[in-house]
């Protein structure tokens, strides 16, 4: 009896479809059971310039437009999601081009079709505004974010990958449309861009800190603590830090608890034997890392997250 050929690099292997099959609902109006209206000209609180000496300025408008987001900026955020796409995928394509013409002549509201049952997976929080309408499309009002910023958000969910310039321009909106909607990995790959794009200083650290407590951005709240301790002296002549919320303490002990330690923080993923005082020192990257790695929520604040840890050790 003959033994079966191995697979040689050449031999032809299908794909599971599962991924790209969801991608190409994006914006599916055929499909959709929910649509959400974002209205562009409604009253926002707009995101604060954190980043006065930033490689990276966000001024809460769209990229060159001065008066605001408008449907014409609406389609060029469209058109980026095409970039990278696999040429073959021609239903999702049409459905953006034809996304595009509906909302030429929109002025003032944005309709986005989407799916209970992705966003229940995806965004849990989104998912919970959009009540059963006796198999009618439910109608959501969306408030308080631009349009580019929901369909970015959107996109995510069904799996897309937001460009890295966008994340870049938008980080500090996506962040919080992120926290809002509960799409924790968005929230996260935009914190990690804004950090990694952003030089903190004496004149911005204050507006950084306060607002990374209120987002519960745990990587942008420790790139301040770290940047107090290294440079102890001129933060204390020159901040004050009078209404700084209390939960920031613990954060910075531990920050200054790390500049003790020569090597850094040795915690590795794969130890383990870590113990529950090391993860009160540990990184946010690491903490990160550890928490995905069991299948816990690492979106949370330090304290949240050591406290999973530890619960779960």
């Amino acid at each position: 009896m003959g033994q079966p050929k191995s697979p040689t690099s050449a031999e032809f292997r299908p794909e599971n479809p599962l991924f790209k099959n969801v991608l190409k609902m994006f914006l599916d109006k055929e499909s959709a059971d929910v649509v959400f209206e974002v209205n562009e000209s409604s009253e926002r609180e707009t995101t604060p310039d954190l980043t006065a000496t930033s490689t990276s300025t966000f001024d809460g408008k769209c990229a060159g437009n001065q008066s605001g987001c408008t449907s014409v900026s609406f389609i060029n955020v469209l058109q980026m999601f095409t970039k990278g796409e696999d040429p073959a995928d021609a239903h999702l394509k049409d459905n953006i081009s034809t996304k595009k013409r509906n909302h030429a002549d929109k002025t003032s509201t944005a309709s986005f079709h989407a799916h209970r049952a992705i966003l229940q997976a995806g965004a849990p929080r989104l998912a919970e505004l959009c009540k059963p309408s006796d198999g009618r499309v439910t109608s959501v009002p969306i408030m308080g974010v631009s349009p580019v910023i929901f369909c970015h958000v959107l996109y995510y969910i069904y799996g897309g990958e937001v460009a890295r310039e966008d994340l870049t321009s938008n980080a500090l909106d996506l962040i919080k449309a992120a926290e809002i909607y509960g799409v924790g990995g968005l929230k996260l790959q935009a914190e990690m861009r804004y950090v990694e794009t952003t030089t903190l200083t004496v004149d911005n650290l204050l507006e950084n800190l306060v607002y990374a407590d209120s987002q519960n951005c745990a990587l942008l709240k420790e790139a301040v603590m770290d940047f107090i301790v290294k440079n102890g002296d001129n933060v204390m002549e020159q901040v004050s830090f009078d209404g700084i919320p209390g939960s920031v303490v613990t954060d910075l002990l531990a920050a200054a608890q790390r500049g003790k330690k020569k090597g850094g923080d040795s915690d590795s993923v794969s130890s383990s034997a870590t113990s529950c005082r090391d993860y009160n020192n540990m990184r946010v990257s690491n903490l990160r890392k550890r928490l995905q790695a069991k299948g816990l929520d690492a979106t949370g604040s330090r304290k949240t997250m050591v406290a999973l840890l530890k619960e779960n050790s």
